[in-house]
């Protein structure tokens, strides 16, 4: 080697046909050039008439150093070995890290491989790499370029378009494979889809029907009417008094505004109209609220099978049934205020007695009206068990029986359940009982005054009761 041995050197063996090399090599200049990206960076020469070996690599003492040229060669990377009175340098590898390729071609480590003037070295294999090492010297000593035979170029060309072309035959054939596939599975949602579809708008028109019937018995009664209602008897209700009621039983606001209203009595009309406003707004909002349920019916039916777009209304529906619950509870106060000011209207107009009542009134309001002393072993209609059962041993104030039962200890929710409904009560009872005492007329005979002491006597005990 050309440089000293006073630093590290690989462990390198030289073959038995190492040697000075012969013609045209011997006559010429021989050097290694490094180009990068195109661009010779050094030029080295190589003195083969001194020495037959030269190392190339990172090393400071290499012969062709590659520090600041190729990043990824190795420190000792390989070595060009002469052979002696051949034209040839072989190129031998020091199993680099990445390996050494010529032309192209990757290299065997510890393997002598011939290379000629021309010919170029790669220092990477496994990696893109931009430097390029050309070993230069006499034409000579190129390798000789033979004649081209235009046939094998066309058999290559051939085989080249014939491989082609079967490859766009098997990946059109791939494309109408997929194809089909996806039509498949579109027609297949398709058809699901429309099946729900079906089925969901059969359970909408199943829907729409019970709700059509169900409108039709709510307008074939009256406010007060529900699952629990009673109608009171056709003789509580005068003639004239029937004439400014409507079609549902209701009283007709716009009748009682054509005649001669004092001012008391229009304070109590606009008061009824707000009420009768109100009733009809929380009607509009059960109507929505059940229409935002049947639609949140349907869409859960059409996104069960929907794989492409998840469903994020789940859980809604819960929510709007909780909202048309507590409606119902609403409405049914709406009601009660409406048949007390409808009752307040008509008696201060005279169209009906002290202690009437228009239309129909619930089973719980009945039961606050009833004065009948009767056996305490009669039978009633328990909804709850919904059987028959007997009252036996009970001894229960009339202002109680309308409340909810149970069974054992009582719990804060009843206890305040029955208090909010004894006021409530009181309050309407203690109102109902001035206007009856303001608006009272003498009786006719002596029953009639012997039966309105009567129920005086209830009125007040009812009242003591109450206050207590």
């Amino acid at each position: 080697s050309p440089k000293g041995s006073a630093l590290a050197r690989p462990e390198y063996s030289k073959p038995d046909w190492a040697g000075k090399p012969g013609p045209p090599l011997e006559s010429g200049e021989v050097a290694i050039e490094l180009l990068v990206r195109g661009e010779v960076k050094q030029r080295v020469p190589l003195d083969i008439q001194a020495h037959d070996c030269f190392l190339i690599g990172r090393a400071k003492n290499a012969d062709v150093v590659l520090e600041g040229v190729e990043p990824q060669s190795s420190r000792f990377h390989c070595i060009l070995q002469c052979k002696a009175g051949s034209p040839e340098i072989y190129v031998y590898d020091l199993k680099s890290s990445h390996g050494t390729s010529l032309n192209g071609k990757p290299l065997d480590p510890h393997t002598f491989v011939p290379m000629r003037v021309g010919e170029q070295l790669r220092f990477c294999v496994d990696k893109p790499t931009s430097c390029i090492a050309v070993l230069c010297g006499p034409e000579e000593a190129m390798v000789e370029e033979g004649e081209v035979d235009p046939e094998d170029f066309r058999e290559a060309a051939a085989k080249e378009s014939a491989e082609r072309a079967e490859a766009a035959v098997a990946d059109l054939q791939r494309r109408k494979d997929a194809k089909k596939l996806r039509m498949a599975k579109e027609a297949q949602q398709q058809a699901r889809a429309k099946a729900l579809a079906a089925k969901a708008r059969a359970a909408q028109q199943l829907q729409r029907e019970v709700n059509d019937q169900h409108r039709e018995r709510m307008h074939e009664v009256t406010w007060g009417m529900s699952q629990d209602a009673v109608e009171l008897p056709d003789e509580f209700i005068s003639e004239e008094a029937r004439k400014f009621m409507d079609s549902d039983g209701m009283l007709d606001l716009e009748q009682l505004r054509g005649l001669d209203l004092t001012q008391k009595q229009e304070q109590l009309v606009a008061k009824a109209d707000q009420k009768k406003r109100r009733l009809d707004n929380l009607n509009r909002e059960k109507r929505r609220l059940e229409e935002q349920l049947t639609n949140h019916a349907k869409r859960n039916a059409d996104a069960e099978f929907d794989i492409d777009e998840p469903d994020r209304s789940r859980g809604r529906g819960g929510a709007t049934m909780e909202k048309l619950q507590g409606l119902e509870a609403k409405l049914e106060k709406a009601r009660e205020d409406f048949s007390e000011q409808s009752d307040n209207i008509m008696l201060s107009l005279g169209l009906k007695k002290p202690g009437e009542r228009l239309g129909r009134i619930s089973r719980k309001r009945a039961a606050l009206y009833d004065t009948r002393l009767e056996d305490e072993e009669d039978d009633f209609f328990d909804r709850a068990s919904g059987a028959v059962g007997a009252r036996a041993g009970r001894d229960e104030p009339t202002e109680l029986m309308s409340l909810p039962r149970f069974d054992g200890v009582e719990t804060r929710a009843s206890v305040e359940s029955k208090s909010s409904l004894l006021r409530a009560e009181r309050g309407r009872l203690i109102a109902q009982l001035a206007a009856e005492m303001a608006g009272a007329a003498p009786s006719g005979d002596s029953l009639e005054a012997f039966m309105s002491a009567n129920l005086e006597a209830l009125r007040l005990d009812r009242q003591k009761r109450l206050q207590r």
